[in-house]
């Protein structure tokens, strides 16, 4: 059963902006930005979905379009949320600075005809507004923050000044956002990417987490999704900061599942209005209800789960959900004493000490941090050698190590026998979202956006390749002999790390990107999450599925864990932490 979701608070605002005419014949035009605008604002503006008082401008000249985007965000308000759409062509300068086209931009004298991304970033730190929402649509508009060679350090750009700010962008900084016809048979050319947020809006699809709202990183999730599908050749962008959680982009005309209190299906209670009453189920079929995700319990978060992690006892589950960690008592599924908090934007990794007397952290502002499990104090000072998010953390087998990977392209090291005395580590050039410890300890192996898996130790680094794609995750075999890996091509591969080279002997396809890998404490069995939700288990040799989905999240599913013994199985997703049994 489903309920229309109340409107969210406050005042929002949009500001559309879209050029798709140019005096300058060097500029081509485009046929797409003002139907994407009309769309856009149709559903931005719609009462029930988006509830926004949109402003607009079509086809103005660069003084024009300023002063239009310095008053809008001018005359915004504290508590306002503000969103601004732009679709236009992005051009790069020879020294890789976009700018905004306007209809009388000379591509020759961009400086003084068109409008710099520099500008319209300043223009946002001036506004008062704490939540602001800004998307992007034009070729390179991941170069937003300035670099017009790789993908790009917003999280360092613009993550202060305590505002939720979310930005969202059609491709990368080096990429073309393509017209096209992604969503239907439509007789006049849209964005594929505007297509795709709008139609994600209006339907509803976009809410995957069945609350009646959408979010911003529902959003954007649901059209990289759609784009994806239409061409591979645009990768669409986000950063997410401070409040993300908080944005609501739009009420879902789906309206929100109706759900029990105690979040299950209830026996003997009174049916909800329109409600077919829920036939009594035995403990045994409420614990291997694996169709619904319901496994031994299931608890929403304020904010996608990141991360999971078993405590070495199996007492403990820590789940790190925004700019926090929470730790519950897996036994009866409640939270244990205060969560952590000291991470200035989203906690991203979590992992215990092999001894589970301390927790590592990594965090989008760029840092570890090493934790008391027991007084949930930090326990070193901060570690902060990262300019950009740190994505993965790892202890090594006896714990006085630690490793942690970012997007900037180093592996970090600690020596934790030694306080916390940095050790120098690999720096790969591109991206890193995951690392893990070997077994014996003598290999630290990592994956990111070159698509390798990469094996390190001092002095040798052996690649591997296989993906076609973002390596998203890694695990090790106990016995050290084989490495899962799990990817944004929807993979995942099993190593032989017994040949020479290291060979792919194992892969298996899915729905969606494979976000987490995981393999149990015997080596007997392999599970993975996926982008589509759904957390799956499988032979460790030969990766053939021996059971249907374990658990199903509304949402992404972004981490999975084995408990020490084998018998349970954790998951983090957008919508919360599911706890389910192993056995099949």
């Amino acid at each position: 059963m489903r309920a229309p979701a109340p409107p969210p608070p406050g005042t929002r605002r949009a500001l559309v902006v879209a050029t798709g005419a140019y005096t300058d014949p060097a500029i081509t035009r485009l046929r797409a930005p003002a139907l994407d605008a009309q769309d856009m604002i149709e559903v931005l503006a719609d009462a029930d979905i988006g509830g926004f008082a949109v402003t607009s401008i079509m086809d103005r000249p660069e003084a024009e379009l300023r002063r239009t985007v310095s008053v809008f965000l001018g005359d915004c308000a504290r508590d306002d949320l503000v969103l601004i759409y732009l679709s236009c062509h992005g051009l790069l300068s020879p020294r890789g600075r976009l700018y905004f086209a306007a209809t009388d931009t000379v591509k020759a004298h961009l400086r003084a005809t068109a409008v710099e991304a520099q500008w319209l970033l300043e223009e946002m730190d001036e506004c008062a507004a704490r939540r602001q929402v800004l998307i992007l649509d034009c070729c390179f508009s991941g170069a937003f923050a300035g670099k017009g060679s790789a993908d790009l350090d917003l999280d360092r750009r613009l993550g202060g000044h305590g505002r939720g700010r979310a930005v969202l962008t059609a491709s990368r900084s080096t990429e073309y956002s393509f017209e096209g016809r992604p969503l239907s048979a439509q007789p006049l050319p849209r964005s594929v990417f505007t297509s795709a947020l709008v139609t994600g809006l209006r339907t509803g699809e976009a809410d995957r987490d069945g609350d009646g709202y959408v979010s911003v990183e529902e959003a954007f999730a649901y059209a990289a999704d759609r784009v994806a599908e239409v061409d591979p050749r645009q990768n669409p962008q986000r950063w997410l900061f401070g409040g993300e959680a908080e944005i609501i982009l739009a009420r879902s005309p789906r309206g929100a599942s109706v759900v029990p209190a105690n979040g299950l299906d209830t026996p003997g209670r009174e049916p909800l209005p329109g409600e077919t009453p829920v036939p009594p189920r035995s403990p045994r079929e409420r614990l291997r209800d694996r169709d619904h995700g319901t496994g031994l319990f299931r608890r929403g978060l304020t904010g996608r789960v990141n991360a999971v992690t078993f405590s070495p006892d199996g007492r403990l589950l820590a789940a790190a959900t925004g700019e926090r960690v929470v730790v519950f008592d897996v036994g009866s599924g409640e939270p244990v004493g205060e969560p952590l908090i000291g991470h200035r934007h989203l906690v991203l990794a979590v992992r215990f000490t092999p001894d589970g007397r301390r927790l590592a952290t990594g965090g989008a502002d760029g840092s570890v941090r090493i934790w008391d499990a027991e007084t949930r104090q930090r326990e070193f000072p901060v570690l902060a050698p990262h300019t950009r998010w740190v994505r993965a953390v790892a202890f090594n087998p006896d714990g006085t190590r630690l490793a942690g990977a970012s997007d900037d392209g180093a592996v970090s090291l600690w020596n934790l026998a030694q306080g916390s005395r940095p050790i120098p580590g690999p720096r790969f050039d591109q991206s890193l979202y995951c690392l893990a410890y070997s077994p014996d300890g003598r290999w630290l192996a990592t994956g990111g956006a070159d698509h390798l898996v990469h094996l390190c130790r001092p002095g040798r680094t052996v690649s591997l390749r296989g993906h076609a794609d973002h390596v998203l995750s890694l695990a090790y075999h106990p016995d050290g002999l084989f490495l899962a890996s799990g990817g944004r091509d929807r993979t995942v591969r099993l190593w032989d790390l017994t040949s020479d080279p290291a060979a792919e002997i194992a892969c298996n396809r899915h729905q969606g990107w494979v976000q987490s890998v995981a393999v149990s404490p015997d080596g007997a069995l392999i599970a993975s999450a996926c982008h589509d939700g759904r957390v799956d288990v499988y032979t460790a040799t030969t990766l053939e599925p021996v059971t249907a989905p374990v658990a199903t999240h509304n949402g992404s599913a972004n981490s999975v864990a084995f408990s020490p013994d084998g018998t349970l199985l954790a998951s983090g997703g957008d919508d919360g932490v599911v706890v389910t049994v192993t056995a099949v």
